[in-house]
């Protein structure tokens, strides 16, 4: 049985959107805890992005202007914000855990890494997350996936992929 779901697909194709869609059907139904990625954009331009978690509190997760040794492109990444809202997230006492996104940025983190490898061995909580395709392919060789059902979020089917997901958390 599968116990987990994990979008994938390519950047901007919409697995955030459809992630946040999920969100509001669930909390109605299910505990609901993780965090969500956002894009911090200015004047309509992409500056870097913040984690928001399920209760709203938000931190600067990546930008253009951050200095650190942890970059990736023109993005320097704050782990150590990362790292305090997983540390807030309460995923032993919630339902469905949303973990948006396992990506490059996010696996900078040893802390993060091995959050995420011990969250999807369990069945409990279920997670509802999305996974970075080319993240997907190297993780395969460190993370056991088998509990994982991964769904490619292409524009062809986006908009048809909220039922699927209610559906896989009935």
């Amino acid at each position: 049985m599968k116990y987990h779901l994990l979008l994938t697909g390519p950047p901007r194709v919409g697995k955030t959107t459809i992630i946040e869609k999920a969100i509001k059907e669930l909390k109605n139904k299910y505990k609901l805890d993780g965090f969500i990625t956002k894009e911090i954009r200015e004047k309509g331009e992409r500056k870097g992005f913040e984690i928001i978690k399920i209760d709203g509190e938000k931190k600067a997760f990546s930008h253009i202007d951050f200095k650190s040794r942890y970059r990736i492109g023109k993005y320097g990444v704050n782990l150590k914000n990362l790292e305090e809202i997983i540390e807030k997230i309460d995923f032993k006492n919630c339902d469905i855990l949303i973990v948006d996104e396992i990506g490059k940025m996010e696996l900078l983190s040893k802390k993060f890494f091995i959050w995420i490898k011990e969250v999807l061995k369990n069945e409990k909580p279920r997670i509802l997350g999305v996974v970075g395709e080319k993240v997907l392919e190297n993780l395969k060789k460190e993370i056991d996936f088998s509990k994982c059902e991964i769904i490619k979020v292409m524009y062809e089917n986006r908009n048809n992929l909220l039922k699927e997901i209610l559906n896989f958390f009935p």
